[in-house]
């Protein structure tokens, strides 16, 4: 996870600038946005965050399965 234009966005290929945040899965996402982490992560630099969109990228993209990627811890 990197903070975009758009806010929070999975970065697969980890070349955004600045601090990053990592994820094991989906799972992990909705207790992310429950916990608040991801302004902590990002040290409060986070913009928007569209869990929906998130867990769709995490879903679909890259190594779908296994880190960053899976269904959870």
């Amino acid at each position: 996870m990197g903070v975009g234009p758009e806010g929070v966005v999975v970065d697969w290929r980890r070349r955004l600038p600045g601090r990053g945040a990592y994820l094991c899965g989906v799972g992990c996402l909705a207790a992310a946005v429950k916990r608040k982490a991801f302004g902590r992560a990002f040290r409060g630099k986070t913009g928007s965050v569209d869990p929906l969109l998130l867990g769709q990228a995490l879903e679909s993209g890259p190594g779908s399965s296994g880190a960053a990627g899976g269904r959870g811890c």
